[in-house]
């Protein structure tokens, strides 16, 4: 699909520390690189100096991650301007190549009740390690839809959510605007609030990199205390089962 007309809004939630604002910046370039025009909201709980950006500032919250359902009031009031919406936290960078491969799937699956999606990537000592899976995936679960094959992980988070405007509109219940307990709610929309099963798609029996998206700050994976970002991505589908 040719998307280089298109627009696409996005959405960063920040909570202001200063040391996740290298994250952030990186996060923002790399959007800004999409060959497509393309605007960028970042919702933060104090000023900061940000360039090419829209600045939201929110210092009267209830609890600092109501942060993450801020990016909600954007998207509706901007649902007619752009083609394409996507939420991301701010040290998660998406390349270009996997947000395209994305929108070229994304009708496919979304007929048949599936949406899209990724997983998050980790780099520790020149590894790649997948972040919120922490058991190895059975390959006899892979499902094949016409000429691709996909595999729905067991624990599928990746802690944003892209839809284009047809579908957002379609979908947009009266709940929307709705501030959420959690941080991962807020980033689960089209699995939690529209129940959509998210598929990850399989290349040579491996997750394909066109799926990968990139958790900057690395602190999973390089800390022992968690079991999450312990298993090499390249290892993650177990083709013995």
């Amino acid at each position: 699909m040719e998307i280089n007309n298109k627009k696409l809004l996005v959405c960063i939630s920040f909570h202001n520390v200063p040391e996740k604002l290298e994250y952030l910046l990186k996060v923002i370039n790399t959007f800004k690189s999409y060959p497509l025009y393309t605007d960028i909201i970042v919702d933060t709980n104090s000023y900061i100096d940000l360039k090419n950006v829209i600045l939201s500032v929110h210092n009267n919250l209830n609890h600092p991650w109501d942060l993450t359902w801020m990016h909600r009031k954007h998207i509706k009031e901007k649902i007619n301007d752009y083609d394409y919406f996507i939420y991301v936290e701010d040290d998660m960078q998406i390349p270009y190549e996997n947000f395209k491969n994305y929108i070229d799937d994304f009708s496919n699956l979304w007929s048949k009740g599936y949406i899209p999606s990724f997983v998050r990537v980790e780099m520790f000592n020149n590894i790649e390690y997948v972040v919120d899976v922490t058991e190895k995936q059975c390959f006899s679960n892979i499902i094949k839809i016409e000429d691709k094959e996909y595999i729905q992980l067991s624990q599928p988070y990746h802690a944003f959510w892209i839809l284009p405007k047809e579908e957002l509109q379609k979908t947009m219940k009266q709940d929307f605007l709705t501030v959420g307990a959690t941080r991962e709610e807020a980033a689960w929309y089209p699995a939690k609030r529209l129940n959509k099963k998210q598929l990850v798609l399989i290349d040579d029996k491996q997750v394909s990199h066109l799926c990968y998206s990139y958790h900057l700050s690395n602190n999973y994976s390089s800390f022992k205390g968690t079991p999450f970002g312990k298993i090499e991505i390249n290892k993650i589908i177990n083709q013995q089962c």
